[in-house]
């Protein structure tokens, strides 16, 4: 990997999306998210590379992350985990050359990544005869990331709100009746919160991306070669981005409306384990009222003959006293 990411350059900030992959007991940085860029247009007679690695100097790179969602096992609906993918992208600005480098557990995006590019990909998505062809092929590969992140939530966010709906059902069943607990729910609220956040990371991570396409053409010493097909390319490049990001405030808002609904029934159970324990409480003290009624009768019972006695014994030992 140093190898790899020291001969092609990578910016150092794409270390910071890779640092969270690895084997863990638990996912390490989950809620991290970002996007990174840097360009340069003009090149840099004092940074000359050799010819042979077909760089110009001139180019623009950017690098981000993304978050999907799937089944960990087909074989059961139960058991979902939240993915990451860390995307970085360089462009030559003058010889067209294009890197790529995506780093997922897994081998899903490689393959759609292959497809997009084989023999049954879309021909403007898989040219590269010219720059104008490579910088559109580059554009549908950002588009195959982002399409691969909204895939699932949907099913993600319905299986939450199907559980709550199947084990917590407060005001239709007894309270009694209810077998999930409060662990359970705080536990379906806190995925939920992490699939907002999620989501929320990646509608951020889709702007940027879409900030800096509408923005790269203001850049001082963006080559007029590239001007048609930019401006022939990218409008429809934003308008899928904000459908992309339309898909996922819609899936925000349910999962939001979820947390809300498990919030309120974690109240509710709350509330109810609070009477309960009340209850308890004063059927343990009246409990202890009636020992105290038995003891303060039974106290009361035996408490007279035992003073008659004492008061007998006492005044018989005067009479003999005397008399000895």
């Amino acid at each position: 990997l140093t190898q790899v990411l020291s001969f092609h350059q990578v910016m150092p900030a794409y270390l910071n999306f890779v640092f969270p992959f690895g084997v863990q007991i638990d996912p390490k940085e989950t809620r991290f998210s970002g996007f990174r860029e840097r360009t340069q247009m003009i090149s840099d007679p004092l940074n000359s590379l050799p010819p042979q690695l077909g760089r110009s100097g001139q180019f623009y790179e950017l690098c981000y992350n993304l978050r999907g969602v799937s089944l960990v096992n087909d074989d059961s609906d139960n058991d979902w985990s939240i993915r990451q993918a860390a995307i970085y992208h360089r462009f030559d600005i003058a010889s067209g050359n294009v890197v790529w480098i995506v780093t997922k557990g897994g081998l899903d995006l490689q393959q759609r990544f292959k497809h997009l590019t084989g023999d049954m990909g879309r021909p403007e998505d898989k040219s590269f005869g010219n720059i104008g062809e490579c910088f559109r092929s580059s554009l549908a590969a950002h588009l195959l990331y982002c399409q691969w992140a909204t895939e699932d939530w949907r099913w993600y966010v319905l299986w939450m709100e199907n559980l709550m709906d199947a084990e917590v059902s407060i005001g239709r069943v007894r309270r009694d009746t209810i077998s999930i607990s409060i662990e359970d729910v705080q536990d379906c609220y806190d995925r939920t919160i992490e699939a907002i956040m999620s989501l929320q990371a990646n509608v951020m991570v889709i702007s940027s991306i879409k900030r800096f396409y509408a923005e790269l053409k203001d850049q001082n010493g963006f080559p007029s070669s590239l001007t048609a097909d930019f401006d022939r390319n990218v409008p429809d490049f934003t308008r899928r981005l904000d459908s992309i990001s339309w898909e996922f405030e819609r899936q925000i808002d349910r999962a939001k409306v979820l947390a809300s609904i498990i919030g309120d029934r974690k109240d509710l159970l709350l509330r109810g384990e609070e009477v309960e324990r009340t209850e308890t409480l004063n059927k343990n003290l009246e409990k202890d009222a009636i020992m105290m009624r038995i003891i303060t009768a039974v106290t009361l019972l035996y408490l007279p003959a035992t003073f008659v006695s004492v008061c007998n014994i006492r005044d018989a030992e005067k009479i003999i006293l005397p008399v000895l």
